[in-house]
């Protein structure tokens, strides 16, 4: 039996997005406080998605608690795709990765993300999607596995990785599709994502330190190494395999 859904709390921020020139030091803490509520509460995320993808999620579940791994997976989790990361939507997939740790007992990262695209998976015959993962450092790269068709977000964490046991404060990252710059435009593209997505400007203040150099070199050097299988070819020095497509974000179809 699926979840009752909740009223889409974007509605009330985006009339108080439609008078911000007008908006009262009150007015802003409820913009502000308004998005980092939907950001921390996954059944205020799926009151947002459209009717028919609410319905898919649901039916995916089966009426049951989402998994913190999927049964019948394969394959290392989080890294291979048909062991994907159970999550929530598109907003489950930015929460969750802005919410992972680098688990380096002398010097823990958050971590940045794009969406590259998604490839089809054999094991669960829907579109699993792919992020490309740095630290702020930019010192480590990652290529991790997101399947959004849920209700809720696994509580599991990749090996190497660790999820933060409060609330964020903000999120490091976006799922709005290719950037071949990576991470160069990140902070830019994750403010954008959160003011159309979130109501509000709700980027992690750790995003200004990224190291952008360092973290173009990192990645460039995966690329280049070809340490990764999955990957689009509009990104330089990646082959695209059999079974990846291309796709917009989709958590409003």
């Amino acid at each position: 039996m699926s979840k009752k859904r909740l009223e889409n709390p974007l509605i009330k921020l985006r009339e108080l997005l439609k008078h911000t020139e007008q908006l009262d030091e009150e007015g802003r803490k409820k913009l502000f406080f308004g998005a980092l509520e939907i950001a921390n509460n996954v059944d205020l995320q799926n009151a947002t998605y459209a009717e028919n993808f609410w319905n898919e999620m649901n039916e995916v579940d089966g009426g049951n608690d989402t998994p913190n791994e999927l049964p019948n997976s394969v394959g290392e989790f989080g890294r291979d795709v048909n062991n994907p990361i159970p999550v929530n939507g598109t907003l489950g997939e930015v929460t969750y990765l802005s919410r992972l740790i680098w688990n380096d007992e002398k010097k823990p990262q958050f971590v940045t993300f794009h969406r590259l695209g998604s490839r089809l998976s054999d094991k669960f015959d829907r579109l699993i999607d792919i992020f490309e993962v740095l630290t702020i450092d930019g010192e480590n790269y990652d290529i991790l596995y997101l399947d959004m068709y849920h209700v809720n977000q696994s509580k599991k964490a990749p090996k190497n990785y660790k999820l933060a046991d409060k609330q964020i404060v903000g999120i490091t990252g976006e799922c709005m599709g290719p950037n071949s710059d990576f991470p160069k435009g990140t902070l830019e593209r994750t403010f954008q994502y959160a003011m159309t997505f979130l109501g509000a400007p709700i980027v992690n203040p750790l995003l200004h330190t990224l190291n952008f150099e360092n973290g173009f070199k990192t990645a460039q050097e995966h690329r280049n190494k070809n340490l990764i299988i999955e990957a689009t070819s509009k990104l330089p020095g990646m082959k695209l395999p059999d079974g990846f497509v291309i796709t917009p974000p989709d958590n409003q179809k």
